[in-house]
């Protein structure tokens, strides 16, 4: 019998499979795990705990935003339009590596700087509302000097629209509560 195929070492277009993933992208793979682990339990110190100082975070098509304080601050800001968010992408199907020298499955995308991962995340937001985007992550991290991870880039990619609906639908909810 074969033995499973998703760890043989294929080369294309600057991506590598699960055999020659290097620790630094295993790394990556681990730090965007706890990443959307804190985003499901709306843990924005979590989350920012994750990042270095000179990060940057993009959402969507919304300016990219530079510095640890900067996205935390904007976390903050639109996790407090939510009751609940959950992450699912295509790592998930597959237990996420406990350690830098384990393999890690090829559903995530691994180039030479960055891991890429496609996903679906569901927002609830306040008012009960949910909304599902389906979403590409692009993240890039650095080790530190405890041999942790940092995420120094991430990019965020969906359409984004139907939830930025329900958020002005909710702050409308919200207005008109407070002039009745």
């Amino acid at each position: 019998m074969a033995k499973n195929s998703c760890h043989k070492t294929k080369r294309k277009a600057g991506m590598v499979a699960a055999s020659t993933v290097s620790e630094r992208q295993k790394r990556t793979s681990l730090c965007m795990s706890e990443m959307f682990e804190a985003c499901d339990r709306l843990d924005v110190n979590g989350i920012i705990s994750l990042f270095s100082e000179d990060a940057s975070f993009t959402f969507g098509g919304l300016p990219t935003l530079e510095t640890k304080p900067n996205i935390a601050e904007s976390m903050r800001s639109m996790f407090a339009n939510y009751s609940k968010m959950n992450h699912e992408y295509s790592e998930r199907l597959f237990p996420p590596p406990t350690s830098p020298t384990e393999p890690v499955p090829t559903a995530v995308i691994f180039a030479s700087d960055h891991v890429v991962a496609l996903g679906t995340i569901l927002y609830t937001v306040k008012n009960g509302e949910e909304v599902s985007v389906k979403v590409c992550a692009v993240v890039q991290s650095r080790q530190r000097q405890d041999k942790s991870c940092e995420l120094i880039r991430v990019e965020l990619y969906g359409d984004f629209g139907a939830l930025m609906q329900a958020i002005s639908s909710l702050n409308t909810e919200h207005q008109q509560e407070f002039l009745s």
